[in-house]
């Protein structure tokens, strides 16, 4: 908890996130549009052109769930922390039941990140061999 909460708040690691996330999207993105060369439709139909347009979007998807869900819990982990720390004690049964439901939560968002990303990355790095 401490180290999300330092993470967060003094070392602003959410914005570096956001900035990198977002930076590493549009710049696959913008490859995979040059890699297409315009003709979508064409690259689609080879079987490497699917699989990285499937990786792609396998991505964005990860991107989405870091950006609508990872993030904002992350947020309220730390300000949840720092009420704790202010307050000079243990949690609160209030603040205890949230830190429980974002635990939770975070843990089943981490799991689907996990997974998504594995499935992205196998499905980029072999692309080329699919051939049909």
């Amino acid at each position: 908890m401490q180290f999300v909460q330092f993470m967060v708040t003094k070392r602003r690691f959410s914005i570096f996130m956001v900035i990198s996330s977002t930076l590493t999207l549009l710049s696959g993105a913008l490859l995979l549009w040059q890699r297409a060369g315009g003709h979508w439709r064409d690259y689609v139909s080879t079987g490497p052109g699917l699989v990285f347009t499937i990786g792609s979007i396998t991505g964005a998807v990860v991107y989405m769930i870091g950006m609508f869900g990872v993030n904002p819990r992350a947020i309220k982990l730390a300000k949840i922390g720092d009420e704790i720390q202010a307050a000079g004690g243990p949690p609160k049964p209030a603040q205890g039941a949230i830190l429980h439901k974002l635990d939770r939560e975070m843990s089943a968002l981490n799991l689907a990140d996990f997974t998504l990303v594995a499935i992205s990355l196998v499905l980029m790095s072999s692309a080329r061999f699919w051939v049909f």
